[in-house]
């Protein structure tokens, strides 16, 4: 009996917990000692006390412990660290997200913001301008609507003819928006209409999505731009992410009557090279018979870093699309059903290449002196039944329209910025060369109903002309800062014009019940206009 209680007494003596306080110094790496600690075992937390440096608490060389300290990783207690007296915690690093912060250069409930009085090597001082940014819109991008993008610009009047943005129709208060054709249109700076001088109509407008901003110059007081009377309006496209090598970047959108819109980019920096491509395909049904379309955008933007000053900009851009064009109504048919269609046979096509070639270089006085190259190759072809809409289909040979536009250019700037009086002063000086050509024909096409855009013979074509032109321009434009809110602005242009006209026009006079030809007249022309024209 004796035996079996002293086992007893025995057995509790060796289970039985022993603490012993003890006293640790905590810090860091850096010496920097801990107070605000935890130590925990078995997920309990054990008291401790503060006594001078150190940390006390009971301790059980048994059981395990575990230190925590806010911003430091985990640590195990250790018997070694108990008898050296001191523990040091390692520092949690970790690698976090860049965040971009997005502000606002002028708040207003309109998402519009006023352009810069200088940006790269362009005046915008004193004038009415107005830049949008399309990422900050709430709108359907992929659909392009025009007036939902200039809906907080005032005074601009926008015509929409198809139901996917593809024709860009804006104009300023009192002028047509026909074909934005009142407006210097550019991309990053170079021409992108038909023919800035004899036909300044705009079949190409870039991606919404690929867009960065939209800048607006209103009135024809740019006098970088020339005469137009409704002022600049240029598209700055992206230009990739200078974080990554290759970010890519995919938007698909639906919508009713088979709308359906596909937009890809990839973009990005490797070592000296920045790039951004992107292609577009949009097709659509729209709300009336006949009027199907189907469209592609291919373009590709590179800058290279030849130096920390100096950069080389290289553009391409492509489009491409074929519309269904249902014809127009009388009043009493649009009164009956406006979405019924009385043509079947009209079709309209367009075909546009762009490209430049953009020098930029910055000394160490911040002068910045670029020079751009830049070219357009594209075409517009429509071919239907151009008769009185009053009338129905005759089914016979269409009429067929083509113009075909090339163009070249050259345009250098130099910005230099001085002081006078410690006040500043910015001076432009610029100049332009400009030499295009149209060439425009009409005659009669198939009768089919598919598109087609052959002409049938050659020697039936009713017009055959071509329209060269050659612009020749220098410029000045200085902003001098008289003090924070008062600044003068002075500039000349000086533009010298030559316009030609050159073909032959063909007219034949049919009977209208016989058919029979009645008269034909032939004519060939030569027209040529110079002039000089001084803008102040």
């Amino acid at each position: 009996m004796n035996s079996i209680f002293c086992h007893i007494v025995l057995l509790c003596f060796a289970f039985q917990e022993v603490y012993t306080q003890t006293c640790v110094a905590i810090h860091t790496q850096d010496s920097m000692l801990l107070k605000e600690v935890r130590i925990l075992h078995e997920n309990h937390e054990v008291t401790t006390n503060i006594e001078g440096e150190k940390v006390c608490f009971e301790y059980d060389q048994n059981k395990k412990y575990t230190i925590y300290a806010i911003g430091y990783s985990t640590q195990k207690l250790k018997q070694t660290d108990i008898q050296n007296g001191q523990i040091i915690l390692n520092p949690i690093n970790r690698s976090l997200k860049s965040v971009e912060v997005l502000g606002q250069e002028q708040k207003n409930t309109f998402q519009t913001a006023l352009l810069r009085d200088v940006e790269g090597t362009t005046v915008y001082a004193a004038k009415k301008t107005n830049k949008v940014t399309p990422d900050q819109l709430v709108t359907n991008k992929g659909s392009q609507v025009a007036r939902q993008v200039f809906a907080g610009v005032s005074g601009i009047n926008v015509w929409e003819t198809d139901c996917a943005g593809l024709q860009l129709a804006i104009g300023g208060r009192g002028l047509s928006p026909h074909r934005t054709a009142n407006f210097s249109t550019r991309q990053n700076g170079y021409n992108i209409a038909a023919d800035a001088l004899g036909y300044p109509e705009t079949y190409y407008a870039p991606p919404l999505l690929a867009i960065q901003d939209i800048q607006l110059v209103r009135g024809s007081g740019a006098l970088q731009y020339g005469s137009q009377f409704g002022g600049m309006l240029n598209f700055k496209m992206k230009q990739g992410n200078t974080e990554k090598q290759v970010q890519v970047h995919l938007n698909q959108g639906t919508g009713s009557n088979k709308f359906l819109n596909s937009f890809v980019s990839a973009s990005g920096q490797i070592k000296k090279w920045q790039h951004f491509t992107y292609a577009q395909r949009r097709s659509s049904d729209c709300f009336r018979p006949n009027s199907e379309l189907e469209a592609y955008w291919v373009g590709h933007h590179s800058i290279i870093h030849l130096s920390e000053l100096s950069k080389l900009k290289v553009d391409y851009s492509y489009l491409y699309y074929l519309a269904h064009q249902p014809g127009g109504l009388t009043d009493a048919a649009f009164q009956d059903d406006p979405t019924q269609s009385i043509r079947q046979r009209n079709w309209f096509r367009v075909n546009w290449n762009l490209a430049a070639l953009t020098f930029e270089h910055r000394d160490q006085k911040s002068n910045l002196f670029t020079a751009q190259a830049f070219g357009l190759l594209g075409s517009r072809k429509s071919v239907g039944e151009l008769g009185q809409i009053n009338r129905a289909d005759p089914l016979g040979d269409r009429n067929l329209i083509v113009g075909d536009f090339k163009n070249l250019g050259l345009e250098t700037k130099y910005l230099m910025r001085k002081s006078i009086k410690q006040k500043p002063l910015n001076v432009l000086v610029g100049f332009r060369a400009y030499l295009g050509e149209t060439i425009g024909r009409q005659g009669f096409a198939n009768d089919a109903v598919q598109a087609s855009f052959t002409f049938l013979d050659d020697r039936k074509i009713e017009n055959d002309y071509r329209y060269p032109s050659l612009n020749l321009a220098l410029f000045n434009e200085s902003v001098y800062y008289l003090s924070e809110q008062t600044k003068l602005t002075l500039g000349v242009r000086f533009e010298r014009i030559n316009t030609q006209a050159n073909g032959s026009f063909n007219a034949s006079i049919y009977h209208p019940l016989t058919g029979a030809l009645l008269l034909e007249l032939d004519s060939v022309e030569q027209r040529g206009l110079f002039r000089n024209v001084v803008l102040f």
